[in-house]
């Protein structure tokens, strides 16, 4: 295991080596017209796909990475919430009402034969998971309708 200062000096060369590959990913992909994006989520599968053959990823450097990942996440979270078009969303909402309903019947009955039949439940507990589709669906259309 690193220990010390060895383990900062290795953190900020490896935070360092993946800044540089992304900036060059980005590069790269701007000129192919393919968001970068795809290019960072590839860095970080090739990142993993690395550490399970050489394991360089130790505790530590993994909770800067988790940090890293978080703020990233609430970057481009920030980032699409600036670049929403408010009056466009809400005259989409008709449209997506449709899909809602879709998704709630799908999902509804997906979970109540998978209940009932592959899991062999009786009525009751087979109803409660249609419930529970429900529920799950219908929450994640509140957080999405009230986030305005």
């Amino acid at each position: 295991m690193i220990e010390g200062e060895t383990l900062l000096l290795f953190l900020v060369l490896l935070v360092g080596v993946t800044l540089i590959l992304a900036i060059l990913i980005k590069a790269v992909l701007d000129r192919l017209g393919v968001p970068p994006l795809v290019g960072y989520l590839l860095l970080g599968i090739g990142m993993g796909v690395v550490n399970s053959r050489m394991y360089f990823l130790t505790p530590s450097v993994r909770e800067v990475y988790a940090f890293l990942a978080e703020l990233g996440i609430i970057s481009l979270l920030f980032r699409v919430g600036l670049e929403s078009n408010l009056a466009g969303l809400i005259r989409q909402l008709p449209r997506a009402s449709f899909i809602l309903l879709g998704n709630l019947s799908f999902s509804s009955i997906l979970g109540f034969l998978t209940a009932s039949k592959l899991l062999q439940l009786e009525l009751i507990p087979s109803l409660y998971s249609l419930d529970c589709g429900n529920f799950r669906e219908g929450s994640r259309y509140r957080i999405t309708r009230y986030s305005f």
